[in-house]
């Protein structure tokens, strides 16, 4: 179970990692225009999945990053190599999910970024839309 210090160290890491990412949309986003906003709508359902599976996903990752986070090397007796890379590679996905959800939530994000989002993240973590379902799997 979570402790209220953890909680707030954990919403203080995605808040960082948040404003570091938005910081850099200024630059990002130069070239980019709006499309219509009827299509926007037709795929903001599906892309309003991906996000809540994404903000699952974040947890579940913040979980792992936790339980092998050096900082509390009492848990385990001996930290080898693998706990620090297994903490990291937490640490790395969650800062990447942190970016495309920050991405899918743009304003200025148009229907084929979405979609080069949703493509990378299905490669990455084999998820895809299942149409009967309406979710991500």
């Amino acid at each position: 179970m979570e402790t209220e210090a953890e909680k707030a160290l954990k919403n203080r890491i995605l808040k960082r990692i948040r404003q570091e990412i938005n910081n850099s949309f200024g630059h990002y986003f130069s070239y980019a225009w709006r499309e219509a906003i009827g299509e926007m709508l037709e795929q903001e359902s599906k892309y309003s999945k991906l996000v809540d599976w994404i903000d699952r996903e974040i947890k579940d990752k913040m979980t792992t990053a936790n339980f092998f986070s050096p900082a509390d090397m009492d848990k385990v007796g001996d930290y080898t190599n693998n706990f620090f890379e297994t903490f990291r590679e937490q640490l790395s996905d969650i800062a990447m999910l942190t970016y495309f959800r920050e991405l899918l939530l743009d304003d200025r994000t148009t229907t084929k970024m979405r979609e080069n989002i949703e493509y990378s993240i299905g490669k990455v973590f084999g998820i895809h839309y299942d149409e009967y379902l309406k979710d991500y799997v």
